[in-house]
């Protein structure tokens, strides 16, 4: 399988290992950092002590079990995009 990430093709292996690779899967952590300090794209904010914050519901999800809770349905949270939280 073929993919362009900023003007450069690379090919994937889906049973190529990751570790120690450098590009793009290692940058991961850096752009997720990116996403959320620039706000790129949020779509949920949590609210606490006062303070807004704008996130990311696929990455509390897959972070934290009682986000994923809230945010998979069930909960009034869940309809909407701000999630409350006592401080």
């Amino acid at each position: 399988m073929w993919f362009v990430i900023e003007g450069s093709t690379e090919e994937t292996d889906a049973s190529s290992s990751y570790a120690g690779r450098s590009g793009p899967v290692s940058r991961l952590g850096e752009d997720l950092l990116r996403m959320f300090l620039e706000e790129i794209n949020p779509d949920v904010t949590v609210e606490v002590g006062g303070r807004r914050l704008k996130a990311h519901k696929c990455i509390l999800s897959s972070r934290c079990q009682y986000f994923a809770a809230i945010l998979s349905g069930g909960w009034v949270e869940s309809a909407g995009n701000v999630i409350s939280l006592q401080g």
